[in-house]
């Protein structure tokens, strides 16, 4: 969501413009002006030149302005303002949202490839210059009209969740020039300074709460960078504030989740990483999210030791499995960087915890620096399978079939993915986990050892292979989750560390029998028979192009294994198998004429 990404926040935005102003010379200043005012449309020039020609008024309060802070026993109105022009504007244009007269109707949009609301977008025009008069207001120091104009434009979002209210191509937050999450940072300002002391924390809470959807990367640095100056009674603030987020029950996503964020933060703020440390060995629901967020504290305040010492507790008591805790291993990978196999263990702990693609590549490289490759992989096979179904080829050894075949074929255990294939769907092979578009062009190139070949990089059988790096999750890392890995050893080129090529460097290696690479070869017949059958008999369409592909590949495969003539022996008899198939039959035509080394498909 663009609410704040990319938003430098107010606060340390003036403080890094004063110290831009200040290194600059009186000349070089104006010519900065000048340079600016060159870009600057006709109609804005004059709000511009206004800047320099109009008193600057005291900071809002300031001694010299003559605001002052709140008092906690001051008995103020926190009532709806109801006689201002702004207000009133903001309620008629609510009003015409929630009647829809803006909304026309649902449909389909060629340009997105998806439905949306169609309607009269002249309300993004409406909605923008009525929070720049809010931002005005705050701007001003007119906090009570402020929260009143902001908290009326945030909570118009919300007419979306009862039908549809707006419309465009992106939903309304997205729509808007302003940054959301700025006048949702503004909004609860404006809230603490017009609230009572004693109401502080209560009416926060509930406010952020009301806003988690709207503005969900809120936190109380946001709020407090939103305008200069610190807030007043802020250690009385926090008692309550820390109270009322610790009664919110923890869960993985939503209010839950966000409320843990904002208590870490405060306990950090109040007490600094070591306020984090009771909280996370306290047993129960976020217990893995807690540890996280103190080993993550002590790394921002350059205790990477004690990160450490954190990281590895957590890995002792923590359940054996989950997302979080897979994150706090690869935290811990980063931490003991110098030390191999640390990081190995360490690998391994993130891998088992949540099983990806990209975890186990990255087990792959550390075990393969290391020299144990494939024990590793070995051991991970043997681990990963339950043991009432060690004995029982079929059975996944993760919650993926997919993963799955992927492990065993890194391991070298080719014949129990053969079993594993064979228990599944003709069909499906699109979706995430099924394993036949990663075993099948495996076993096609194992056959006839097509890696060997010279015209290996412009064959179907090498695209086949090469296709297996983008299916579906695999588990791809953020940039900032190599952070410090150039200090890792590693043992494979980063990019090496794919799918494709691993699997084709084990083949290079192996050396099986004629009789094993035959067997290989018809497991996967039998496979894009099926499919074939399938796809071609039940008319999807959509999978023609894959499947003719599939069955030139296979065609190459046979053609390397048993000569030319048995590879268009094989596209001639599909040809055969399908007469009246005319759109499939052309599908499989482009792509023999693809392949460098199938014979030119006969003319029509």
């Amino acid at each position: 969501m663009r609410a704040t990404r990319g938003t430098l926040a107010f606060a340390p935005f003036l403080d890094e413009l004063a110290r831009a102003l200040r290194a600059l010379s009186t000349d070089e200043l104006v010519a900065v002006v000048l340079r600016h005012a060159e870009t600057l449309p006709a109609g804005e020039r004059a709000r511009f030149l206004a800047i320099f020609t109009t008193p600057v008024p005291d900071a809002p309060g300031s001694a010299e302005s003559g605001a002052e802070d709140l008092d906690e026993d001051e008995d103020r109105d926190l009532g709806p303002i109801t006689d201002d022009p702004l207000l009133d504007d903001i309620d008629a244009f609510s009003a015409a949202v929630e009647k829809g007269e803006y909304y026309q109707g649902w449909g389909w949009d060629p340009d997105l490839h998806a439905e949306r609301a169609w309607g009269d977008e002249s309300w993004v025009g409406e909605m923008d210059g009525l929070f720049d008069e809010a931002g005005a207001a705050f701007v001003a120091g007119e906090l009570d009209l402020a929260r009143e104009a902001y908290g009326r434009l945030l909570r118009a979002f919300d007419l979306e969740q009862s039908g549809p209210a707006f419309c465009g191509p992106r939903p309304p937050v997205e729509m808007v020039a302003t940054d959301v999450g700025e006048a949702g940072a503004r909004y609860l300002r404006a809230v603490y300074e017009t609230t009572p002391a004693v109401e502080r924390a209560e009416r926060l809470v509930a406010e952020v709460e009301a806003l988690d959807t709207t503005c969900p990367g809120l936190t109380l640095r946001s709020i407090i960078d939103a305008r200069p100056g610190e807030l007043a009674d802020l250690e009385g603030f926090l008692g309550g504030w820390v109270g009322r987020l610790g009664e919110v029950p923890v869960t993985g996503w939503g209010w839950g989740a966000t409320a843990a964020r904002l208590l870490t933060e405060a306990l950090e703020a109040g007490g600094g990483p070591d306020a984090l440390a009771e909280p996370a060995r306290r047993v129960g629901e976020g217990q893995p999210e807690r540890y996280r967020d103190w080993l993550d504290a002590l790394r921002r305040a350059g205790r990477d030791g004690d990160a450490g010492e954190v990281a590895r507790e957590a890995l002792r008591v923590l359940e054996p499995y989950g997302e979080v805790r897979a994150g706090i291993a690869q935290r811990l990978v980063r931490l003991v960087a110098g030390d191999p196999p640390a990081v190995l263990e360490a690998r391994r702990a993130a891998w088992r915890a949540a099983p990806n693609r990209r975890r186990l590549l990255d087990l792959v490289d550390t075990a393969t620096a290391l020299g144990v490759a494939d024990a590793t992989l070995a051991e991970e096979v043997l681990a990963a399978r339950p043991p009432a179904a060690r004995g029982r080829r079929r059975d996944p050894l993760t919650a993926d079939p997919r993963l799955t075949a992927e492990l065993l074929l890194l391991a070298g255990q080719v014949d129990d993915v053969v079993a594993l294939l064979r228990g599944m769907s003709p069909l499906g092979w699109s979706a995430q986990e099924h394993p036949g578009r990663v075993v099948v062009p495996y076993l096609l190139v194992a056959a006839c050892r097509a890696t060997e070949h010279p015209a290996w990089p412009d064959t179907l059988l090498f695209s086949q292979l090469d296709s297996v790096d983008n299916l579906g999750y695999v588990g791809w890392s953020t940039a900032s989750d190599f952070e410090g890995e150039a200090r890792i050893v590693r043992g494979i080129l980063r990019d090496d560390l794919l799918l494709s090529v691993l699997l084709a460097r084990g083949l290079r290696a192996r050396r099986d029998p004629p009789a094993v690479t035959s067997s290989w070869l018809a497991s996967a017949g039998r496979a894009i028979d099926a499919r074939i059958d399938a796809v071609v008999g039940g008319q999807h369409r959509g999978a023609y192009d894959a499947t003719a592909r599939l069955v030139a590949a296979q065609a190459e495969a046979v053609q390397l294994l048993h000569g030319v003539g048995a590879g268009a022996a094989l596209l001639a008899g599909m040809h055969a198998r399908y007469p009246r198939h005319t759109a499939w039959r052309g599908e499989l035509r482009r792509a023999q004429s693809a392949s460098p080394l199938l014979p030119e498909p006969a003319r029509r």
